[in-house]
């Protein structure tokens, strides 16, 4: 996940906008790809040499330079643009180290470089930043933490043992700004995703309440963030149906199908179809007359039936109509 709201600005990990097509090759991987894009598909065809321009000369210079960075001393650059002291801080200031979070989250796509980072002493800055004063810093800090944890249980490990998921939880639920909320959450979901020492901790400070807080807020990118994240939880760990059945989640969810119609109602009723699906007590609770769940998917299905862009809803909701009132002629109702 390559950030795009910032430059690097520290170096040779920038862009190049000339004749190379847009950025240079960074590595071997890389440099091999461009290769084979740019040697004839046919052996037979003779290559058409010409004087290469100063423009292209410079810009492979500048590839070839690339390819022997330096990762770890990039990295140290930008933690001691992150850590500086300053007395007041100026716009340039804030630039700085927003671009200096950009380029590291570059930097820690690479699984190596991420477990190198945390080596160096990178990740008590990455805290302090999820404090920032600057919106723009937080957000990117963030982003940083959730490119480190994605599929990495050795970060994902880090992170829980220095305390990352309560400032990441508490970002998701009080942030003042909708990007550092929405970001906040993203990390949440990296940690905790596939890693049973990350949900225990998730669990232990009221993840799943702020998740859901976050479905009911106005924010539709954090609702639909929130309601794939539980998703994916009780696919990959069905035994966390049994916590969200105690939170009562399926009347919460219930509720939020009548609020007015957004993209995220897909994944709350993928949710629902899920939790119905070999867990007796959501089942039961779906069941029962004061949820009015059967009337909502009846009028669900009536809103959204015969329109392409709602066809995964809809099945959704007939699946859970079919699973939850099979008996009382819900078949014919789906076909009406």
């Amino acid at each position: 996940m390559a950030s795009s709201e910032g430059g690097s600005g520290t170096g040779s990990g920038g862009r190049d906008d000339g004749e190379g097509g847009g950025a240079y090759p960074k590595n071997l991987e890389e440099l091999l790809k461009f290769s084979i894009e740019n040697t004839p598909a046919n052996p037979d065809d003779k290559p058409q040499y010409e004087p290469m321009s100063e423009e292209r000369a410079k810009w492979l210079q500048e590839a070839l330079k690339g390819l022997y960075r330096d990762d770890v001393k990039e990295m140290k650059k930008c933690l001691e643009i992150l850590t500086e002291k300053r007395e007041s801080e100026e716009e340039d200031d804030i630039a700085s180290r927003e671009n200096a979070l950009d380029y590291l989250e570059e930097l820690c796509e690479s699984m190596d470089n991420a477990r190198d980072f945390h080596k160096i002493g990178g990740i008590p800055t990455i805290k302090q930043c999820l404090d920032d004063a600057n919106s723009g810093v937080r957000w990117r800090a963030a982003e940083l933490t959730a490119t480190m944890a994605q599929n990495n249980p050795y970060c994902q490990n880090v992170f829980i043992d220095d305390g990352f998921l309560k400032v990441l939880l508490t970002g998701t639920d009080k942030d003042s700004v909708d990007m550092v909320r929405v970001k906040s959450l993203y990390a949440v979901s990296c940690i905790v995703r596939t890693n049973a020492k990350a949900q225990e901790e998730f669990i232990k400070d009221d993840g799943f309440s702020i998740v859901i807080r976050a479905m009911q807020s106005n924010i539709e990118k954090l609702q639909i963030k929130a309601a794939f994240m539980v998703n994916a939880m009780i696919t990959d760990n069905a035994t966390l149906k049994d916590t969200l059945y105690k939170m009562g989640f399926v009347q919460q969810l219930v509720g939020l199908l009548e609020t007015p119609h957004n993209a995220s109602h897909e994944h709350i009723l993928s949710i629902l179809s899920n939790l119905v699906t070999n867990h007796s007590g959501c089942l039961e609770e779906c069941k029962l007359p004061a949820v009015k769940l059967e009337d909502i998917l009846r009028r669900k299905i009536d809103q959204i039936k015969g329109k392409e862009e709602y066809q995964e809803e809809l099945e959704f909701a007939q699946q859970i109509l079919k699973s939850c009132f099979s008996n009382q002629g819900n078949d014919q109702a789906m076909d009406r």
